[in-house]
């Protein structure tokens, strides 16, 4: 009995280490990489960045030109992307060849351009195998659609757009094709899968936007719009005060297995929707009438994205983060015919279903509901809470906020601006700011942060360290690195609590691309370099070593700090 106790007693003290030592792990808080969104420019820059920093310590002579030796995003352990940082982070985290592209740009950086184009670019087209006449057809239509639906538009914005209409393709089969081209990323590959080994034990947070529309704005689901009849087929939240773009983020511990749950809330808790269900309704030739899904409380919509987060398929996740056209199934009569083109293939749909299968049943439905519209059809949306997720740009682009809501109290955010040192994608997350560029952002969301306020920011930014760009750049036109201190708001849409402390580091790298034909889509592989040779750059090589490096990996390399970070 004795040595039971005594043996009883040991467990008890080691039971109590441990938790001990998990308290104070949790205490310490996280280390977050978030990148903004933005299509192809972000791919590039993101691949850019993380090339020339590998180029950098190699020519340093601390590691080799690979991820693993590097430690170079060893202390990260959250990882928030939105958009084509999203298509980067899955082609990074789980493809080998796309790893060894980056690797190889590292090792031999006066051909990253070449490399990138070989590997990169030109398989990608080779795969879509657009059309140029088409693609020219629908840039018109195109810059139409982005500015109506973003307020503003880049003309990688516009290209993209072109891009994916040109294709024909609904959004997920557009962002498997690229994954799949680019990265041997096929339909089987789930969150849960295996990543490569510097990457396991990581969160990824795969940010998006779950749209619950309103009856000032119901999401259309199906529409003939083009046709005398003008039926359709929509759905709203039975709240009409709900705000109908909410922040959301599947979450994955990678390597975790496909069995793996969610490690982070997918949306905030408590949050008012979730007493709110969803109201179908048709006014269809062939079916008038409604049907009615429970509250999401109680629908398991989210509660089957946490429990089989790791069977849900990674190219249908990452599509609904980048899904910047999406959005159209809100617009109603402002798209007039441009409806019946964008509907049923801009927005990805999800459902409550369980298993991993949330995607494709949702797709199966609105397949049936597009081919019939009928009692059945509709009441099987309502069955299953069909509804739109959409591009996390919508609620947040830079991925700071829901990296904050997840734990993190130091963030490292990679930006890519059009043109200037403007970085309007993260002051709307401080106080002051203007309202989103985006008419359809809801307000309601913001702010994230107390202070600084966001005129404090931008005066804070403009003081930047600006890297020495080589003369010979065509596209790149700013690489700026500022630090901040921020402290939250109480926020309850991303469910930040207010008070926290949060130290931001922010790199902004601006690109002027003149895309305006399809022929031109390869500037994206002189970005990359121009951003590889600005890091190598000898004007650039003290802070390089002293802050871009170390802002990296923690441990300063250099007891040097430029006195122009803030």
């Amino acid at each position: 009995m004795s040595h039971f106790r005594f043996i009883r007693g040991r467990l008890l003290v080691f039971a109590l280490i441990l938790c001990l030592g998990y308290a104070e792990k949790r205490g310490e808080g996280g280390v977050a990489l978030t990148m903004q969104g933005g299509g192809f420019r972000a791919l590039a820059t993101d691949s850019g960045l993380l090339a020339g920093a590998l180029a950098a310590m190699h020519q340093r002579n601390i590691s080799q030109p690979t991820l693993a030796e590097s430690g170079l995003l060893e202390r990260f352990n959250i990882i928030s992307t939105v958009s084509g940082s999203s298509w980067f982070a899955a082609e990074l985290l789980y493809s080998k060849r796309f790893l060894a592209l980056v690797e190889g740009m590292a090792s031999s950086p006066q051909t990253a351009a070449e490399q990138f184009g070989a590997n990169w670019t030109s398989a990608w087209l080779a795969a879509i195998q657009l059309d140029p006449s088409k693609f020219r057809l629908r840039k018109d239509i195109a810059e139409i659609i982005v500015r109506v639906l973003l307020g503003t538009g880049d003309e990688d914005s516009v290209f993209m757009a072109a891009f994916f209409l040109s294709s024909g393709a609904s959004w997920n089969e557009f962002v498997h094709v690229l994954l799949n081209s680019t990265a041997d990323l096929d339909d089987d590959m789930v969150l849960g899968g295996a990543v490569q080994k510097w990457a396991e034990g990581k969160i990824w947070l795969v940010d998006h936007t779950a749209m619950y529309p309103n009856l000032e704005r119901p999401g259309v689901i199906y529409s003939d719009n083009g046709k005398p009849t003008a039926s359709e087929v929509s759905y709203v939240s039975t709240d009409p005060f709900l705000p109908y773009f909410y922040p959301a983020k599947f979450s994955i511990t990678l390597g975790s297995g496909p069995k793996a749950s969610a490690p982070v809330d997918y949306m905030a808790p408590g949050l008012a929707v979730a007493s709110s269900g969803l109201v179908y309704t048709s006014n269809a030739s062939f079916f008038v009438g409604r049907d009615v899904a429970p509250p999401m409380d109680l629908d398991k919509a989210r509660v089957n994205f946490m429990r089989f987060a790791g069977m849900l398929p990674l190219n249908k996740v990452v599509a609904t983060s980048s899904a910047f056209l999406g959005s159209a199934a809100i617009l109603g009569p402002l798209a007039g015919d441009l409806q019946t083109l964008l509907f049923a293939t801009a927005t990805p749909w999800v459902s409550s279903a369980p298993d991993g299968l949330a995607f494709d049943i949702a797709n199966d439905l609105v397949s049936e509901v597009e081919a019939a519209v009928n009692e059945q059809t509709v009441a099987n949306l309502a069955k299953f809470s069909v509804h739109g997720l959409i591009d996390g740009g919508e609620t947040d682009g830079s991925g700071i906020a829901n990296a904050v809501a997840a734990g993190a109290d130091e963030v490292l955010v990679v930006l890519n601006s059009y043109s200037t040192n403007f970085v309007g994608y993260i002051m709307g997350l401080f106080p002051g700011a203007p309202p989103p560029p985006n008419p359809f952002v809801p307000t309601a969301l913001f702010p994230v942060f107390e202070s600084p306020s966001s005129a404090t920011l931008q005066n804070l930014l403009n003081q930047s360290h600006l890297l020495s760009i080589p003369t010979k750049t065509r596209y790149l036109t700013v690489f700026a690195i500022a630090s901040l201190h921020a402290t939250t708001a109480h926020n309850k849409f991303f469910g930040i609590e207010s008070g926290r402390n949060v130290t931001v580091h922010v790199i902004n790298i601006a690109s002027e691309l003149s895309i305006g034909e399809i022929v031109d889509f390869h500037h994206y592989d002189q970005l990359t370099s121009e951003i590889v040779s600005t890091i190598l750059s000898e004007d650039n090589a003290q802070f390089v070593s002293d802050t871009l490096l170390p802002i990296f990996l923690g441990a300063g390399i250099s007891q040097q700090q430029d006195t122009r970070i803030v």
